[in-house]
C-alpha cells in the first residue's frame, strides 16, 4: 500500500504530520484572534478558581450550613461551585482589563503574537498527550503510522517524554 504524503528536501511528511500541522495552525490562529491576555487568563482562571475552591470550600460550606441550614454535601458542593466561579471570573476580568490596557498602549500586536505562540504551545501539548496515550494503548497498532511521522519522532515524542519526566518530578 502506498503511503500518502510529500517530501521537502530529504524530509518525508505523511498524513499524520499534515494533520498535526493543521491542528497547530488552527490553535495558532485561535490564540492570535483571542489574544494572549484572554487566552492566558482563561487558563489561569481555571487554575485560580480550582485552587481557591479547594482552599476555602470547608470554610464556605460552614457558612452555608449556618446561614441556610443545608446538610454537609450540598453545602460543600455549593461552596465549591461559588468559590470556583468567583476565582475564574475575577481572573477573566483581570485578563480583559489587561487586554484593554495593551490595546490602549498600542501593544495589541504583541498581545496577538504571544497569543499565537500560546495557542501553538497548547495544541502541541494536547497532541503530545494524545500520541503518548496512543503509544501506551494496545488495541490498535499505530506504530507503523506514527514511526514514519517526522513531527511525531522529532518533536512530539521528545516533548511527551520531557513532560512525563517533569510531572514525575513534581509528584
Amino acid at each position: 500500500m502506498a503511503e500518502w504524503g510529500f517530501e521537502i528536501g530529504s524530509i518525508w511528511f505523511n498524513a499524520v504530520d499534515i494533520l498535526m500541522v493543521a491542528c497547530v495552525l488552527i490553535g495558532a490562529i485561535a490564540g492570535a484572534v483571542r489574544s494572549f491576555s484572554i487566552e492566558f487568563s482563561s487558563r489561569a482562571g481555571f487554575l485560580v478558581g480550582l485552587a481557591l475552591a479547594i482552599a476555602f470550600t470547608r470554610s464556605g460550606s460552614t457558612i452555608i450550613i449556618d446561614k441556610v441550614a443545608l446538610s454537609l454535601l450540598p453545602s460543600t458542593l455549593i461552596a465549591f461551585l461559588i468559590l470556583f466561579t468567583v476565582g475564574y471570573l475575577v481572573t477573566m476580568l483581570l485578563g480583559k482589563g489587561l487586554d484593554a490596557l495593551l490595546d490602549a498602549l498600542h501593544l495589541g500586536f504583541i498581545d496577538r503574537l504571544l497569543g499565537l505562540i500560546l495557542g501553538m504551545c497548547e495544541i502541541l501539548i494536547v497532541i503530545s498527550a494524545i500520541v503518548f496515550i496512543l503509544d501506551l494503548q494496545s488495541l490498535f497498532d499505530l506504530s507503523q503510522l506514527l514511526n514514519k511521522s517526522y513531527f511525531t519522532v522529532h518533536l512530539i515524542r521528545p516533548l511527551a517524554t520531557a513532560g512525563t519526566k517533569l510531572i514525575g518530578e513534581l509528584i
